[in-house]
């Protein structure tokens, strides 16, 4: 099962607010995730301006999510919940 565009861009933005509001860099917090950089930019790139035209919708697997809350110290249920998945 894949992610629509709403819940990707909702999923985008929270990792960039909350990324942001830590000060963290998209390459940081790569490798607090021990994720790639691409990975980071791809699961924010549904939120980002200038990204309406792209058919691509990023599907980061649980284990992605994981790392991502873990680096931002937030559980991956809150990640979500605050995301309004």
């Amino acid at each position: 099962m894949g992610w629509d565009r709403d819940s990707a861009a909702r999923l985008g933005a929270e990792l960039w607010c909350l990324r942001t509001e830590r000060g963290l860099s998209q390459q940081t917090l790569a490798l607090r995730a021990t994720i790639s950089l691409s990975t980071v930019q791809s699961v924010e790139a549904c939120w980002s301006p200038g990204n309406d035209d792209s058919p691509r919708i990023p599907n980061p697997t649980m284990a992605t999510l994981a790392a991502l809350a873990g680096a931002l110290d937030v559980p991956v249920v809150e990640l979500l919940r605050s995301a309004g998945l």
